[in-house]
């Protein structure tokens, strides 16, 4: 039987920002797969929610909700456009299992691997993301049991097509031979623009960022400026000339949704102390690693044992396998991972400086305690892997010349005088080249994190807005070349 003469079922689910979520029942059955419902034990937030308390949720609800956003947006454009009942299934399972390659903490896991220096392919979310629902969908369908999903075999065919719609800019880098044997050559068509709807890769807003935009502002209890039912802006877009557009009649929505996506980066992803807990965190995980090598399976997710085992890392493994193995060489990751859910710091903030896109360093005034105010003489120096190291138990400037304790980490006289030493040595104004700043968090011969805060363009929300396609009356505008909407009202007589 061919899936596009299938007559859908549907099942629906109770979700705390849409109430009502409807789905296919082919989704239905992926949920409930062990590999997704692991997604229940993986915090949204990392490691915010152990200062955010009310930030709990999953991963598990967020994809849920992209698959449902991902459904209303494409049922809406095939009553517009010819979308075929593949295409619209295929982009639903793509919005439910684009996270489902997360390890343990969301983000903070692929930040980890980027630390110890594992840099494969499998290293990426997203392409881990590809390789599970590919085994799911293909684990489901040799069970003879489901009759279900035996009526979809002709999905088999199409899990590239799947695995595209999860992120096309990582499929083309990562999978370039499957590429080209599938969509270059023609051997599977779809509608362009469909592929912007789970990641958009031409203006960034895709209803993945609308769903933990809503999610995430609810649960960090973020007022919204302005109420407004994302469906409703769903059901207004369309597809011109192969790319997604929104009606402009929506702008003042989706400018202030993406001013909210801005305002969760700068207030809570990004700050201060998100940072510091995020390090610790990791820092944990990595010692019992040392000891425990569980992250040997991020390698070869063909090879289905190495996939399975990854499967295993969730925020509740780690936590279980730090805090309660009996075993002496885990006893310094327990001391860290205790101090992240009692939130207490345990690294000390030194310095904030600014780069320019011409590698010019601004430095910030720096934050000060009592024992901390002599810093106001730290310069702008140089930072180089070689320059800057410091290990779990301590932290060392300039090849172990200054030493920060982990319970201790105020610098003394003798320490200060060494760091003022340390930048009459190596005091410059600029790098020659921006990425020397960005190697030096990624070499792993070093443990003093530097981390960019500074959003980059594409989150700024006027430049962002500027990318994101409107249109009205079935084509497209350039939103800053409109003065604004104007409405037109006729007189009666009463």
């Amino acid at each position: 039987m061919s899936i596009q003469n299938i007559q859908e079922e549907t099942i629906i689910l109770s979700d705390y920002i849409y109430s009502i979520v409807e789905l296919s029942n082919i989704s239905y059955q992926i949920i409930q797969h062990p590999f997704f419902q692991r997604l229940k034990q993986i915090n949204q937030l990392g490691s915010i929610h152990f200062k955010n308390k009310n930030a709990d949720h999953k991963r598990y609800e967020h994809s849920i909700g992209v698959a449902y956003l991902s459904r209303i947006a494409v049922n809406n454009l095939s009553e517009k456009i010819n979308i075929n009942c593949i295409e619209k299934i295929c982009v639903e399972i793509a919005g439910l299992c684009h996270d489902i390659g997360h390890g343990a903490y969301s983000h903070s896991f692929d930040h980890l691997l980027e630390e110890i220096g594992i840099q494969n392919n499998y290293a990426v979310h997203e392409v881990r993301s590809m390789y599970i629902v590919e085994y799911i969908i293909n684990n489901l369908n040799s069970n003879n049991e489901n009759k279900l999903i035996g009526q979809y075999i002709e999905l088999i065919k199409y899990i590239e097509l799947i695995k595209y719609f999860i992120d096309t800019k990582k499929y083309i880098k990562y999978f370039p031979e499957k590429y080209n044997e599938y969509f270059q050559s023609g051997k599977i068509k779809y509608t362009k623009g469909i592929e912007q709807i789970v990641n958009n890769n031409i203006c960034y807003l895709d209803v993945d960022k609308m769903d933990y935009i809503l999610r995430d502002s609810q649960k960090l209890g973020i007022q919204n400026n302005t109420e407004f039912n994302i469906v409703d802006v769903l059901n207004n877009t369309t597809i011109i000339n192969g790319v997604w557009c929104f009606n402009i009649k929506d702008y003042s929505y989706i400018y202030d949704l993406i001013c909210q996506r801005f305002v969760l980066y700068s207030r809570y992803y990004l700050n201060d102390e998100a940072a510091i807990f995020a390090h610790m965190l990791t820092n944990s995980i990595q010692l019992a690693n040392n000891s425990e090598g569980f992250l040997n399976c991020i390698n070869n997710f063909e090879n289905i044992n190495n996939l399975k085992k990854f499967c295993l890392l969730t925020d509740e493994f780690i936590e279980n396998l730090i805090l309660n193995k009996q075993e002496p060489k885990l006893k310094e990751a327990k001391k860290i991972m205790l101090k992240v859910m009692k939130c207490e710091s345990v690294y000390k903030y030194l310095v904030e400086y600014m780069i320019t896109k011409n590698g010019d360093i601004i430095k910030q005034e720096e934050k000060k305690d009592e024992q901390q105010n002599d810093l106001d003489n730290l310069d702008n120096s140089k930072l180089g892997g070689d320059n800057i190291n410091s290990n779990l138990d301590n932290s060392n400037l300039g090849s172990g010349d200054i030493n920060c304790n982990l319970d201790n980490s105020n610098l003394d006289n003798s320490n200060l005088d060494k760091l003022n030493k340390f930048n009459k040595l190596n005091k410059l104004n600029k790098f020659n080249k921006l990425n020397k700043l960005n190697n030096l968090s990624q070499t792993t011969k070093t443990k003093t994190y530097i981390d960019n805060k500074i959003i980059s363009d594409k989150s700024n929300p006027d430049n962002m807005i500027n990318n994101i396609k409107f249109h009205i009356n079935e084509n497209i505008i350039n939103v800053n070349e409109i003065k604004g909407l104007r409405t037109i009202y006729k007189k009666i007589r009463l």
